[in-house]
């Protein structure tokens, strides 16, 4: 049986943020994404479980319970708002959802799907990617969606997200949504790099997962990841980052006989962009021994010129260039830290995450500052701003 999960389906909440940055900047968004200009990269989004998508929502003020569905009160005066996002809320889809994020230099983009059921995989409803600008103003709808789209990304100036099987673009002026390509409803993460888009999915037959580019705009699909010896199915590719030479991704090939990754097998892996057969950088335990399916880790990965950067069960990771020794930027318990970071993002200078709050540490190490304390679900950053939505749709920003 195809057991492609569902970070591979692009069903994750967070995620799949949208990503883009302006220059110098680098989000992944949980979903892991890179800009297209070489800005910050910036990733986003939540998900609670390890892949059964949820709808978000805090008990409380100050609850890093991401995605239980119950309220929250969103009274913080932190920040500036720019906007309030629609819900899309129905009878059949009563729970508000706020999915994703990403900026250029304008606008501020995120997505949102109503969900059927609070804290169920009861899946979503028509959704659609919004635009505010930067100084605010009233939200614009770019593009309505058939579900809820956790992975987006803006280049050169159109978005791209994959909506019902399809990669689907559109410019971020507006105008009508073009389908590029079909069956791409297992790449779950997209990244882009300035002239080319990233994604993963099933490459030749159907027993095999890859990683995929294909220039902006065209839809013609280059396989990057050469199979070689490796066992690459049953495999598990969760999210994507980008630098110059290559890319980046968390996850594992093989699997042990009780349905468990061997550890030896999982962590964070590489191929060059020219093309190659995939490398372990580093081996960490993703996978919950305990549990089929579950995780001891959320898997976010961002990268840019200074380095690739992660979050282990056991802190936050910088690995300055490929096959340099891995440095702890944030020391964290296992396995309680690593499942509780929902993004990553890195500008040049600092690495930023979203777990209770916005916090940011140094990329060369040292103090931890927080930068919002309020419930964020996505958030993104450029030159001067960090950017979130909170659980009541609200848009908002503050500056570094």
């Amino acid at each position: 049986m195809k057991m492609m999960s569902l970070w591979a389906l692009g069903a994750v909440a967070m995620g799949g943020l949208g990503i883009a940055s302006a220059p110098g900047c680098t989000t992944d968004v949980l979903v892991g994404v890179k800009d297209d200009a070489g800005g910050p990269a910036t990733e986003g989004g939540h998900t609670d479980d390890g892949g059964t998508p949820t709808p978000p929502g805090d008990t409380a003020p100050g609850d890093t319970t991401k995605g239980d569905g119950a309220s929250s009160t969103c009274a913080s005066t932190e920040g500036i708002v720019l906007a309030t996002s629609p819900t899309g809320t129905s009878a059949a889809f009563p729970t508000p959802g706020f999915l994703g994020i990403a900026v250029d230099a304008a606008s501020v983009y995120w997505s949102y799907a109503p969900w059927s059921t609070p804290s169920s995989s009861g899946g979503t409803g028509p959704g659609a990617i919004m635009k505010v600008s930067k100084g605010g103003g009233a939200p614009v709808s770019l593009a309505t969606t058939h579900d809820g789209v956790f992975f987006f990304v803006v280049a050169g100036g159109h978005v791209y997200w994959e909506d019902d099987g399809f990669l689907k673009m559109e410019a971020t002026s507006g105008g009508t949504p073009q389908s590029l390509n079909y069956d791409h409803i297992g790449t779950g993460t997209l990244v882009a790099d300035g002239t080319d888009l990233y994604s993963f999915g099933y490459w030749g037959d159907v027993d095999s997962i890859s990683i995929q580019s294909e220039p902006l705009g065209s839809g013609t699909l280059t396989n990057v990841m050469d199979k070689g010896a490796l066992p690459l199915w049953p495999a598990e590719i969760m999210n994507l980052a980008v630098d110059a030479d290559d890319v980046y991704w968390v996850g594992w090939l093989g699997l042990g006989s009780t349905g468990i990754p061997p550890v030896t097998q999982q962590g964070l892996w590489y191929v060059p962009k020219a093309g190659g057969t995939a490398q372990l950088l580093a081996a960490y335990e993703i996978q919950d021994p305990s549990v089929v399916g579950g995780l001891n880790v959320q898997p976010h990965v961002v990268a840019d010129a200074t380095g690739v950067y992660w979050n282990s069960p056991t802190g936050l990771m910088r690995m300055p260039s490929v096959g340099a020794a891995p440095k702890t930027l944030v020391p964290g318990t296992f396995p309680s830290f690593g499942n509780s970071i929902y993004g990553l993002a890195v500008d040049g200078t600092s690495l930023y995450w979203l777990g209770a709050g916005i916090q940011r540490v140094p990329i060369g190490g040292g103090a931890t500052t927080t930068l919002v304390h309020e419930d964020a679900v996505a958030f993104a950053v450029d030159d001067a701003f960090v950017y979130w939505i909170n659980e009541c749709g609200q848009i908002k920003k503050i500056a570094k």
